[in-house]
């Protein structure tokens, strides 16, 4: 089992909806999930969001303003811990092999620290870049596999 995980997002909807929908007005949202959709080859793709923790895409949610950017390292690390627990507690949480994080570091710092136990691979994508930047790498990636899927087209012409 393979599993990449988004972060939460300032912008939002302003009313109850899926989770996938809430942040789907936020451009590093909406092209993070395509590039793990697209090049990652997850089984599945969750969500961490401040208020709510670990979010299944069609988990319905109320709108809210909390975020951890900026916030301390404590309570970075209750949310991590927070995380922890809601992964552990998935039915497939015993098959898990691999997350990929699409996430800023408040948001996947302590959450790796407390997965090393577990023989799960972790990988950051867009570490240490701004969030400009990392909408770049997401976009490029994306257009990599566009590009690779259109050559190998035209080879086998």
């Amino acid at each position: 089992m393979k599993i990449a995980l988004l972060n939460c997002t300032k912008t939002k909807k302003p009313y109850k909806c899926k989770a996938e929908e809430m942040y789907s007005d936020s451009q590093l949202f909406m092209v993070a999930k395509r590039f793990a959709e697209q090049r990652l080859g997850v089984d599945r793709i969750c969500i961490l969001s401040c208020k709510y923790g670990l979010l299944d895409m069609d988990t319905i949610i109320e709108p809210y303003n909390v975020t951890l950017q900026g916030s301390k390292k404590e309570e970075q690390a209750e949310f991590g811990l927070r995380v922890y627990k809601q992964l552990q507690s998935q039915e497939w949480f015993k098959d898990l092999k691999e997350i990929q994080f699409l996430t800023s570091e408040p948001y996947h710092w302590c959450l790796i620290e407390l997965l090393r136990d577990h023989n799960i691979y972790t990988h950051i994508h867009g570490a240490g870049l701004g969030m400009g930047y990392k909408i770049q790498y997401f976009r490029n990636q994306v257009s990599r596999q566009k590009k690779l899927f259109n050559a190998t087209k035209e080879e086998k012409k």
